[in-house]
């Protein structure tokens, strides 16, 4: 009996002793790397055929909004062009003086055939000003245009980021859940006498290979939802290619001091300059409403001849007329205040729409400071702290000091380490992303890291 004891005994040392080389050997290989990883790329290798440039490209070229935006600005443009003419002049033919008695010609002196040309001349400066207040409700939506552009830009990579975040997720999730598998067989296969204990072991180790089954399903499932949003844009040909998940957006660093020149320069805040000017330019136009307009006339009247077939003279007439705008100024006057009170009121917004764009800058800003500060803590601190608690268990559990399921607790918790600094570098590139929406109208003078 003794012998048997001591036996089995030596039999569960050398099994310890199995599970601690193959727990050193293959842990490692589920995890990121952490002291040594730049916060600033993500670790999803180059495997597809669309890179995020090529992404953004096609995004732009299948808006079908750009489009309407586009064909709207050129529509516009011609409607400036038809505005610089004067209105067509008017013709006209009547009979005059025809007597009722006889219905002839001739009869009376007065009786004649008129044709009259009429030609109305435009109101004050109005020709011009419709022009100019054409053209820049083309120029607002080529603001239009420039804006939704770069929302587009904005959103695709933000999709992006949540396509390689959840897809690189996955990734860390398999390795650790073939992991498991693998040394649920060695368990399973070296305790065929098992203990109670060594039975806990493995339903503990099942039930954690449930939880990651179950990660899987939503990580999947976040991913392919990412991708139908982003599949929303792109055509259909391309739908179905996967991504370069390894690209990153640009990174941007500016003195918070500097945000207000260069949002003032945003095409939200470009767009409500341009509606002001527009506005201001219907205040003109109905200041015109005030000023008379005039109109030239001309006529010729022919006559036949008299009773005893002598001819007669016919008659040319010149004219001028005049409106008389002063005779309605109530009128005039209320739409005049009512293209001022809408101008007050696109400053208004305008005015709002900068202090919110500054305020989400600030905000922004700060914020992606504050989670760069968190991934240098998860490489430099946490994640090798986790490696380090991983395997100071591995040899505890070796030496029998502690058991399995502190192993898989371990080992969990480099998991969750490895995927919350996944998430706080998407987070962190999805900041970079807003903050450069923000600054857009002038990328070119920010310096990149």
């Amino acid at each position: 009996m003794k012998t048997l004891v001591i036996y089995q005994h030596s039999y569960m040392c050398a099994v310890r002793i199995a599970i601690r080389i193959f727990l050193s050997a293959t842990l490692c290989i589920a995890c990121l790397p952490s002291a040594s990883a730049q916060p600033a790329e993500l670790t999803v290798a180059p495997q597809a055929s669309l890179s995020l440039a090529q992404v953004q490209g096609l995004v732009l070229d299948n808006d079908q909004q750009l489009s309407s935006y586009q064909l709207r600005q050129q529509g516009l443009r011609a409607q400036q062009q038809s505005q610089g003419y004067w209105s067509a002049p008017r013709l006209g033919v009547g009979m005059l003086n025809v007597p009722l008695d006889s219905f002839s010609l001739s009869q009376e002196p007065m009786t004649q055939m008129q044709v009259t040309l009429s030609q109305a001349l435009p109101r004050g400066n109005s020709v011009h000003l419709q022009q100019q207040k054409s053209a820049q409700q083309a120029s607002a939506q080529g603001e239009s245009l420039a804006l939704r552009r770069a929302e587009l830009r904005r959103d695709s990579a933000l999709l992006w980021l949540d396509i390689a975040r959840a897809t690189e997720a996955e990734t860390l999730v398999q390795r650790h859940e073939a992991h498991f598998r693998q040394l649920r067989s060695v368990v399973l296969s070296r305790y065929g006498n098992a203990t109670n204990t060594r039975a806990q072991d493995l339903l503990r180790l099942d039930l954690e290979l449930e939880r990651l089954s179950e990660r899987l399903l939503t990580l999947k499932q976040t991913r392919l939802e990412a991708r139908a949003r982003l599949n929303e844009w792109l055509p259909v040909d391309v739908q179905q290619l996967p991504l370069q998940l390894a690209d990153a957006p640009e990174v941007f660093s500016l003195n918070p001091q500097d945000f207000t020149a260069h949002i003032e320069q945003h095409p939200a805040i470009l767009l409500r300059q341009t509606l002001e000017q527009a506005a201001d330019t219907a205040v003109a136009l109905a200041r015109e409403d005030e000023a008379p307009q005039w109109q030239l006339n001309a006529a010729y009247g022919y006559r036949g001849d008299d009773m005893n077939g002598d001819d007669r003279a016919d008659f040319v007439s010149l004219g001028v007329s005049v409106d008389l705008p002063w005779a309605i100024q109530g009128g005039t006057r209320h739409a005049t205040k009512a293209k001022i009170l809408e101008r007050e009121a696109l400053a208004a917004e305008r005015e709002q729409i900068l202090r919110h764009l500054l305020s989400q800058a600030d905000s922004i800003s700060q914020r992606s400071q504050l989670q760069r500060q968190r991934l240098d803590f998860y490489d430099q601190r946490l994640l090798p702290q986790l490696e380090q608690q991983r395997q100071a268990v591995q040899t505890s559990y070796a030496n029998d000091d502690s058991d399995f399921t502190e192993v898989i607790r371990a080992e969990m918790d480099e998991l969750n380490g490895n995927i919350e600094r996944l998430n706080v570098l998407r987070d962190w590139h999805q900041s970079q992303v807003w903050l450069g929406f923000y600054l857009a109208a002038d990328l070119k003078e920010i310096s990149h890291e």
